[in-house]
């Protein structure tokens, strides 16, 4: 009755994919920008995060949503590599060394937030992960919300309450895995 009809929506709704950082120059900017917004789950970096990010940026990937002019970057995240210490290796032993990734400054623009762009955003991140041979993604949350929104895409707590990279700071994450297999 209605066979027009998926044609029509692909006409009206329009285009949402990656793009690797490298290749939009002239997006650095907003993505050093977002870098430095405190926003629910994502805390203000600083310079350090601005030369790190100027200095990976083939690490990073933009949302990109709309066509033509009206296109425009609406969220970002970096794929990290993650080194396994020596003890996590030699549990390895009769087994191949998983690939991992660390899925790090996450960000989506305020105007798509709660638009269903966030799991699109993990979705895409996933692909781009399996594209670079990982095997795993790891990331750290803040709230137990986004340990709710992470594990509805996919996610695995594997710790809570601890801060993986400095034991001394005094704040507290989830640790969460998402298998690619």
């Amino acid at each position: 009755m209605f066979s027009y009809l998926p044609s029509l929506q692909n006409f009206i709704r329009p285009k949402l994919e990656v793009c690797y950082l490298p290749d939009y120059p002239e997006s650095l900017s907003d993505v050093i920008a977002w870098s430095k917004t405190s926003s629910p789950g994502f805390i203000a970096g600083d310079e350090k995060d601005e030369h790190f990010i100027r200095t990976h940026q083939d690490k990073f990937y933009l949302l990109m949503y709309g066509e033509g002019p009206l296109r425009q970057v609406i969220g970002m995240f970096a794929l990290l590599d993650v080194k396994l210490d020596e003890q996590i290796q030699s549990a390895f032993t009769e087994h191949k060394i998983p690939n991992v990734k660390e899925l790090n400054y996450v960000y989506l623009a305020k105007n798509v937030r709660g638009l269903g762009m966030g799991s699109a955003l993990v979705k895409h991140a996933k692909q781009v992960a399996r594209n670079l041979h990982a095997d795993v993604i790891v990331l750290d949350t803040l709230t137990p919300a986004l340990n709710q929104f992470y594990i509805k895409n996919g996610a695995t707590v594997i710790c809570e309450n601890r801060y993986p990279h400095h034991e001394e700071n005094a704040i507290r994450t989830s640790v969460l895995r998402i298998n690619l297999s």
